[in-house]
């Protein structure tokens, strides 16, 4: 529960990391830290997270995955991060965020920013109920073989939204 940085960085074997319900936070209170980055995994196939992990970290990072082919997100992750981005993910075909994720209540409603570029083997991006609510901007572009979106309600509820071809 007191973790304030979690990294895998540079396994090659790994093809799969899956973590639980409520792992790697301290508190729904906003902070200053908290570090979650997957990086320098070429045979990383899935990642998985739980619904209520990392809820009160600040940073997600994903680089260098070029095989990873699924994202999944549970129930309120992540809900203190401000700048979440997916580019280059040549293999990605799914995301899945669940309810409440990348979000915060209230007064920070100015900021955040939502970016899926770059990834031309996704099919299919589905944001659970009040996703990303206070973001400034979403943007969508190079994601030619997209063939479904499902956004939840109150999703993007302050947003600039922008969907692109080529």
């Amino acid at each position: 529960n007191y973790v304030r940085e979690f990294v895998i960085d540079g396994l090659e074997s790994l093809e799969s990391v899956k973590i639980g319900v409520s792992c790697f936070r301290i508190d729904e209170e906003e902070r200053d830290d908290g570090i979650c980055r997957i990086t320098n995994c070429p045979n990383l196939i899935e990642l998985e997270i739980g619904g209520y992990s990392f809820e009160d970290f600040k940073s997600f990072e994903l680089s260098n995955l070029n095989s990873i082919q699924s994202i999944e997100f549970g129930n309120q992750c992540f809900q203190h991060v401000r700048e979440f981005v997916i580019d280059g993910l040549d293999s990605l075909e799914s995301v899945k965020i669940g309810e409440g994720c990348f979000r915060i209540d209230g007064w920070r409603r100015d900021d955040g920013v939502c970016r899926i570029t770059n990834c031309p083997n996704l099919r299919q991006l589905e944001i659970g109920d009040r996703s990303f609510y206070d973001f400034k901007s979403f943007k969508l572009s190079n994601v030619n073989s997209l063939q479904s979106i499902k956004f939840g309600g109150s999703c993007f509820y302050y947003a600039d939204f922008s969907l692109k071809g080529e």
